[in-house]
């Protein structure tokens, strides 16, 4: 079978169907489970039977394993977490990324809320690429090319 997972709604849509099938199968394997339990003590040869309890015990915990995995109970509120959680806490499938753009004025607010030790690591920096500099010839026309110049 195909998947369409070329956007966010459809690819919920397959994972929730996904769950939905997983869930029906775990509920087959606890019948089964169940069923096995009822005969396992008609095994009259202890070594079959302790194979059988091993068999049971796996089964156990692998339908403990997806049940965990695929975080459903019916009388959860939603019945799915982790498709509630996309569909519901993740960024919207139109909404663009905002361009963050680094300003002097967001540089100086930082700066300014920032605790002793912050400011002290800003000055380092700023005197390591001050030092640098030093002794290295600079004219104004190296920096013609920066919109900063006028």
């Amino acid at each position: 079978m195909a998947y369409d997972w070329t956007s966010k709604t459809s690819c919920l849509s397959n994972m929730k169907a996904n769950y939905e099938n997983a869930r029906v199968w775990g509920s087959s394997a606890a019948t089964e489970l169940n069923n096995a339990n009822a005969h396992i003590d008609l095994v009259a040869d202890p070594e079959a039977k302790a194979a059988l309890e091993h068999l049971r015990s796996a089964g156990n915990l692998i339908n403990f394993q997806t049940g965990a995995m695929r975080v459903w109970g019916p009388t959860f509120n939603p019945t799915y977490a982790v498709i509630y959680f996309l569909q519901h806490h993740t960024i919207s499938e139109t909404a663009e990324p905002e361009e963050y753009v680094l300003t002097w004025e967001k540089i100086t607010q930082a700066w300014s809320k920032a605790d002793t030790f912050g400011r002290q690591a800003t000055i380092l920096a700023i005197d390591f690429m001050r030092k640098d500099l030093w002794n290295k010839p600079i004219s104004l026309t190296d920096l013609a090319g920066y919109d900063w110049i006028s």
